[in-house]
């Protein structure tokens, strides 16, 4: 018998402080996500950062996720312009993360109605503008468009 929930509870313990990121280091991995190679937010010596600057790992992944991207980008758009929801869920249950180019394009196109924006922010947890009540204007009314007043009660009707 191996007590692996005991183990991995250690492990998470033993692993956690080593495994807090500094804001360099959040950055760095938040651009790499964008397909941008910064080494300069990990290393201060300038020898380090030329020597890295074009690392055939980094560049292969760069472009391996560009052309990932690219294609689930494409059917991402497609699923959108198609309201095709289920299509959707599949491209997020896979991992697949719209990139911001793609979602800014969605929210200013005037062909892709509200409903499928918001389910496009529902699905992915993007926080894209959507109508609400903030963006409604009120009509404010003139007193002869007042509802006439119930006499009896003294209350609107």
């Amino acid at each position: 018998y191996f007590p692996i929930e005991e183990a991995k509870e250690n492990v998470m313990n033993f692993l956690k402080p080593l495994l807090n990121l500094t804001p360099k280091e959040q950055e760095y991995i938040e651009q790499f996500r964008n397909n941008i190679y910064k080494p300069e937010l990990l290393f201060n010596d300038p020898e380090i950062i030329d020597r890295i600057a074009d690392h055939p790992m980094a560049e292969w992944k760069i472009i391996q996720t560009e052309q990932s991207l690219s294609s689930n980008d494409k059917q991402f758009r497609e699923a959108v312009l198609n309201k095709d929801y289920p299509k959707m869920a599949q491209l997020n249950a896979s991992g697949y993360k719209p990139s911001q180019k793609v979602i800014d394009e969605i929210t200013n196109d005037k062909d892709i109605h509200d409903y499928t924006k918001i389910a496009v922010n529902k699905i992915f947890g993007i926080n894209a503008p959507k109508k609400t009540l903030n963006n409604i204007k009120l009509v404010e009314s003139t007193p002869e468009q007042q509802p006439p007043k119930n006499r009896d009660k003294g209350m609107n009707i």
